[in-house]
């Protein structure tokens, strides 16, 4: 059987998707070590869902909302903050979602 090229297009990207999906998704939960800034994003996006507010208390300064927002609508989709174990692991698992997408 002969391979056409659209067959060969579509295992070529699935290689690609395959590659990007393991070399970021293995060991994420254990390395690189946990960051606060981590904590502080999913924490905002657990007060957007919970408090309806974009942070659990006020920074005179601060990021644009729209990444916890993002990480609010996962958590929302996932049933909470738990749901992989422990809540930086939630957006740890968002992030290998969108290195999927994006490659």
């Amino acid at each position: 059987m002969r391979l056409s090229l659209k067959n060969i297009e579509i295992l070529l990207v699935i290689s690609v998707l395959v590659v990007s999906a393991l070399t970021h998704g293995v060991n994420m939960f254990d390395y690189p070590y946990y960051e606060n800034d981590e904590g502080t994003y999913i924490s905002q996006a657990w007060s957007v869902l919970e408090h309806g507010s974009l942070a659990p208390y006020t920074y005179w300064y601060d990021h644009a909302p729209g990444g916890w927002i993002f990480i609010a609508l996962w958590g929302q989709l996932t049933g909470g903050f738990f749901t992989f174990d422990i809540s930086i692991n939630d957006g740890r698992v968002f992030m290998l979602i969108l290195h999927i997408a994006s490659t």
